[in-house]
């Protein structure tokens, strides 16, 4: 059974896996700074700073993880942050041609999903998967406390 002992940094992060989940997942983003291959079994996450100092905050799975790749933990999910998804849909439509039988119009659809974060006083940084929708571009954008955010 391989057992590592060690320390590498890590990210505090909240993860939302899902556009419509409500609550996020408390993890770490973390990477493998190690010269060496990280072998799968649980990860134990401990606190670093403040009150969590030391303290167990959970276990998470990692899997086999080679040297420099970086991956997300989740050990929790975090009831006091609450996520609120909205979401607008538009079309604007582009162009209308008239052929011998059927007309042809181009459109612009624009899916538009804003998350609210109810975070009390925690700040952090929030990581969202959302869904590949081939031929589109995601953008992002941010409106407050956001320092730093990506």
């Amino acid at each position: 059974i391989p057992f590592v002992d060690l320390r590498l940094t890590a990210e505090r992060v909240w993860w939302a896996q899902a556009p419509d989940a409500r609550f996020p997942l408390q993890a770490v983003q973390l990477r493998n700074e190690a010269a060496y291959a990280l072998p799968g079994g649980l990860a134990t996450i401990y606190g670093s700073t403040g009150a969590e100092a030391g303290g167990f905050l959970g276990d998470a799975e990692i899997r086999g993880m080679p040297p420099g790749e970086t991956r997300l933990l989740a050990f929790a999910r975090d009831s006091g942050v609450q996520i609120t998804p909205a979401r607008q849909d538009t079309t604007t439509p582009l162009r209308v041609e008239i052929r011998r039988g059927y007309v042809r119009v181009t459109q612009r659809l624009t899916h538009r999903l804003s998350l609210a974060v109810e975070s009390g006083a925690a700040r952090g940084r929030l990581i969202a998967d959302l869904p590949v929708r081939p031929g589109e571009t995601p953008q992002t954008s941010c409106r407050r406390d956001c320092a730093g955010a990506p």
